[in-house]
């Protein structure tokens, strides 16, 4: 909800709306620059289990747009569209396609026009237009055109001697991304866009999105876990000769834009990095492998391997470089390959198709973080054994060639024997504490970073060229220090995955899609709001009143028990609705594996024996009372669809989605609280008509003795829940 001042409050309240009080509507457009932030996780302590010399890039599309804006003429009509169910909205502008001349003013060359048609068409004055029509360049060839940002401004009267921001007439209604062009023959132009919530739908979780030393993106929620057992060779470590590698399969085979260049006559990638270089005992050679295509296809496996005479093998010891890999550690005594199981790869689609030799027995398989010096103690001991081998997959994205995916190893060393001693201390691993800090992470790398007052680019260009800085109150301590914050509103949920969310969750899904799982297990709402802020949160369902929205955004700062009474003199017409459709007699919740669940009894309050039953499985539900929170919950999501309104009222910039509005209207026996679940707005300059169009579901009286629900009836895990969140 946004505090009006009283000149809009009383002409959103006055039966006439004209003249200084007439409905207004302005917009901006400028070039889209996407501004990027370096960061070195160094320099935090947030995430544990990734490498500590981690870099990657956080990006801001509200802030730091040098573009300097220009002033939207001849609106004809705006329409938009906003919903807690629908992630990213929808505008739609027309504008007339025509400079207006003042009176007296002669048109260009062309003595058969009365104005300047065609005067926002991007190609104006270009090629034959010229000769043919007498159109000249003018300053807004070009700009009318896809992926430029566009800001709309709302409200009754204006004043056209400042710039749309500073406008106290008018409010935010939308940060907005262009889609579509549309130029027409009768001389309209419709403007198509949805808000920036377009660019979490455009980009997916793949390098460069998601930082190379970060991807792929997977989420562990921190844990104190024992240290690794110490392991010691008894005698020296034993150094092998190199013998070969995955390389040499290439060797010859006119595989041109395969690795850094080719393959040379001795399987060295590039000419600097031979397999020997594994084997030479220092750490500033290094042996790297071909480029692969992908990182984990059944062809993406690697390997080198070093020979020695005769001797038993009970541990091996490897520093790798790049990383985090898969390791499969292979050990050939006696004339085989030990172990039972095989590499499991598959030469099918790789490289032209070319058996490179991966695929054998393996007897241990270990994961290595990147550049880490990685010390394994075997299942056994081998004796008669003359060859060790190591293969990796889950390749590093090197970001060198169209080949990108290498492996790469700086030492590999053997020993006989060995001694392990029990470290008995403990260490932190995981990289997030609520699932909030997840969501805020895939923002912050999608375009809603928040920059840090000491980086300068905390700033909104605005049309007169001032510079407005919105500097974050404080560093928000999930990202690492001293980077600023996430552009929004969030909630931190109070729980955390007992299961990891791994990489087959999010990996090359658009990163609006990584939001929304998480959104799903906690049955919060997301979506952008109008100044191009993020809101993450439980829905505004638990008491009465509204969180307070400033005109700048960002974090809301308080919350109000103030609601807008709608009556007979905003009420222009009210529809309410009684449907069974989303009612359910039971919920189940289950974790997908059937070990965890629990059951809810669903809403319905005319009983009719129908037996109608909803469920939901999911890996990260690990206890049942994880399940029968989320069943009460989603009873209480679906109680609200039993009774719905449709409300059209004059536009009012007061009211938000996810806002309460108390309805009172005879007919339908109205008095109640409800709950905004979406806003549609209709401007029209031609006619001066400006309408919003709510849709509500239906709350109650009071909290919570004559509400839509009881929390007192929820289970006792669910009223836990809501205690520490705060909401009961």
């Amino acid at each position: 909800m946004r505090t009006l001042t009283t000149q809009t409050a009383n002409a959103f309240t006055a039966a006439w709306k004209g003249g200084s009080d007439r409905p207004m509507q302005r917009a901006t457009i400028q070039r889209l620059s996407v501004f990027s932030t370096q960061y070195d996780l160094a320099s935090t302590s947030q995430l544990q289990d990734i490498p500590s010399d981690a870099k990657g890039t956080f990006t801001t599309i509200p802030f730091a747009q040098d573009d300097q804006p220009i002033e939207l003429p001849n609106i004809k009509s705006i329409r938009w569209s906003r919903s807690v169910e629908q992630e990213v909205a929808t505008m739609t502008m027309v504008l007339w396609n025509t400079e207006v001349l003042a009176l007296g003013q002669a048109p260009e060359a062309n003595a058969n026009a009365f104005e300047h048609p065609g005067y926002f068409t991007p190609g104006r004055g270009l090629g034959n237009t010229v000769a043919e029509y007498g159109q000249s360049v003018n300053a807004w060839q070009g700009v009318l055109v896809p992926d430029r940002i566009v800001r709309t401004y709302e409200g009754y009267g204006f004043d056209g001697t400042v710039a749309p921001e500073a406008d106290p007439y008018m409010y935010p209604s939308g940060v907005w991304m262009i889609d579509d062009v549309d130029f027409d023959a009768q001389g309209l132009i419709t403007v198509s866009c949805r808000d920036i919530g377009r660019a979490l739908l455009d980009q997916i979780a793949f390098p460069p999105v998601v930082p190379f030393d970060q991807y792929p993106a997977a989420f562990s929620t921190y844990k104190q876990v024992a240290n690794p057992d110490i392991i010691v060779p008894t005698s020296t470590w034993f150094r092998p000769a190199y013998e070969t590698d995955s390389n040499r399969a290439y060797i010859g085979k006119g595989l041109t834009d395969h690795g850094y260049q080719y393959v040379d006559s001795k399987g060295g990638v590039r000419g600097t990095h031979y397999g020997k270089y594994a084997f030479d005992g220092t750490s500033t050679s290094f042996w790297i492998s071909v480029g692969c295509k992908a990182p984990a296809k059944a062809y993406s496996f690697e390997w080198i391997q070093g020979k020695f005479s005769s001797r038993p093998v009970k541990a091996v010891q490897f520093k790798v470089w790049g990383g985090p890999y898969r390791v499969y550690i292979s050990v050939y005594a006696n004339g085989k390959w030990q172990g039972r199981s095989n590499v499991p790869y598959n030469k099918t689609n790789g490289p032209g198709n070319i058996d490179n030799g991966a695929k054998v027995r393996f007897v241990k398989m270990v994961y290595a973080k990147k550049n880490a010096t990685v010390t394994v103690a075997l299942p056994a001991t081998y004796t008669g054994a003359t060859k060790i081998r190591i293969t990796f997959t889950n390749l590093y994205n090197s970001g060198n060639s169209t080949y990108k995916y290498r492996a790469g190893v700086y030492n590999l060393v053997t020993a006989q024997a060995t001694t392990k001693t029990v470290d008995g201390g403990t260490h932190t691993e995981g990289n997030y504490g609520d699932y909030t800090d997840v969501v805020k992470w895939w923002l912050a790398w999608g375009g809603y970073h928040w920059p840090s007052a000491a980086s300068g680019k905390a700033y909104v260009t605005e049309t007169d060229g001032t510079k407005a800085t919105m500097n974050p109150v404080s560093n928000d301590a999930v990202l690492p220090a001293g980077l600023g914050a996430v552009w929004g509103d969030f909630e931190n949920t109070g729980t955390a995955g007992k299961v990891d969310l791994t990489l087959d969750i999010f990996d090359k899904k658009p990163l609006l899609d990584c939001i929304t799982y998480v959104r799903d297990i906690v049955n919060f709402v997301f979506f952008t709001d109008e100044t191009g802020g993020a809101v993450f949160r439980q829905p505004n369902i638990w008491s009465i009143g509204n969180y307070m929205s400033g005109s700048n955004g960002g974090p809301h700062a308080s919350r109000t028990s103030s609601v807008v009474d709608l009556g007979d003199y905003a009420l222009l017409s009210l529809t309410a609705k009684l449907s069974s459709k989303s009612m359910r007699d039971n919920v189940f919740v289950a974790n997908v594996n059937g070990r965890f669940g629990a059951v809810a009894q669903g809403y319905n309050p005319y009983p009719s024996g129908l037996r109608r039953v909803a469920g939901w499985t999911d890996q990260n539900f690990e206890t049942e009372d994880e399940c029968q929170v989320m069943a009460d919950l989603i009873t209480v999501r679906q109680m609200f669809q039993y009774r719905t309104d449709q409300v059209t009222i004059p536009g009012n910039p007061a009211i938000q989605i996810d806002d309460q509005v108390r309805l009172h209207e005879p007919m339908t026996a109205e008095t109640f609280y409800h709950y905004v679940k979406s806003i549609s707005s209709d401007f029209d300059m031609e006619t001066g008509k400006w309408v919003y169009s709510l849709e509500t579901f239906w709350l109650g009286e009071a909290p919570f003795a004559k509400w839509a629900f009881d929390p007192s009836t929820l289970s006792a895990a669910t009223q836990a829940y809501l205690h520490v969140l705060g909401k009961i």
